[in-house]
């Protein structure tokens, strides 16, 4: 009996640890294809989707695999970080931009085209085009007639 219940011990441990070495495969295997998916989403530039997937991956990944899949991590999240960031940036701009342009047509509007120029070219400044440089000359143009209607009321 003693015989048997080291045979079933010995059987039970040997079944054990094939079992523990088929999960750690595949594990392995399952974070190596989660590996690669996040890898083909990150240069779809999908990020959040890749970031995903390497966590994913990270939790099945052995050991030895781990701090790349860290390192992996981390660039993501810097890279998203700072995408976040520049999208705040631009937002920021389109903002000062659509105020500068609003306060731009409201002085022309008022006749006050020294002001309006002044904000036309802030506005260009954030975001330069054609149509911005047109204005900018038609209040120029306003503002050499009437420098020169100023100047002859004085001569008179």
């Amino acid at each position: 009996k003693i015989r048997e219940n080291k045979k079933f011990s010995v059987s039970f441990t040997i079944i054990n640890f094939i079992s523990t070495s088929i999960q750690k495969i595949s594990n392995y295997i399952q974070s190596q294809s989660l590996t690669k998916q996040a890898e083909e989403k990150a240069v779809l530039k999908e990020y959040k989707i890749a970031l995903s997937l390497y966590n994913k991956a990270l939790s099945l990944a052995p050991s030895s695999k781990k701090k790349i899949l860290q390192k992996n991590i981390k660039d993501l999240v810097d890279l998203l970080a700072y995408k976040k960031k520049e999208t705040i940036t631009i937002v920021k701009k389109l903002s000062k931009f659509d105020s500068y342009l609003k306060e731009a047509k409201k002085a022309e509007k008022n006749g006050k085209y020294f002001r309006a120029y002044s904000f036309y070219q802030k506005a260009c400044s954030l975001k330069p085009s054609d149509k911005l440089f047109i204005k900018m000359n038609e209040i120029q143009k306003k503002l050499s007639r009437s420098e020169e209607h100023t100047s002859e009321l004085q001569s008179h």
